[in-house]
């Protein structure tokens, strides 16, 4: 688990802003940009605090069903700052392909992972959207996710 959670980036970012199994979880607001055929279904989505609280410690954990081996991924993440009267702000964007991944087996998947929460984010609501693919163009899954971080 420790191997995977080093080797996929899109899905550890995912489960960054997303997760944990403990009996403190808070269930994380999201929603699925995907479809019902996506490799991954993304069914639960818990965190240790939420919302998270910059400069502090999260720990996250997602949980799902892949229908398929996946064994490279490609995707992208974008986050944006929500103003008031104006449009987001993009503060960051990123794409990757192919990545080897495993592979990740078909069925039951979780994964956890905890991180600090960046200081210098000002305060606010940031939008963030995540989508991950095959090489062959499959998408794997979409997630959107506004986190209103303190």
């Amino acid at each position: 688990m420790k191997k995977l959670a080093r080797t996929v980036p899109g899905l550890c970012f995912l489960t960054i802003l997303l997760w944990p199994a403990h009996a403190y979880a808070v269930p994380v607001p999201w929603s699925d940009c995907g479809s019902s055929s996506d490799i991954l279904q993304v069914q639960q989505a818990d965190a240790s605090i939420w919302p998270p609280v910059r400069g502090q410690q999260i720990t996250l954990t997602t949980k799902g069903t892949v229908s398929q081996t996946i064994a490279a991924m490609s995707g992208s993440f974008t986050l944006s700052y929500i103003r008031q009267s104006a449009p987001p702000l993009h503060l960051f964007s990123t794409s990757w392909n192919a990545i080897p991944v495993g592979p990740i087996p078909a069925g039951p998947f979780t994964l956890t992972k905890t991180f600090w929460v960046p200081p210098f984010l000002p305060a606010g609501p940031y939008t963030a959207q995540l989508e991950e693919y095959t090489p062959s163009q499959q998408r794997i899954f979409c997630i959107d996710v506004t986190v209103p971080f303190k």
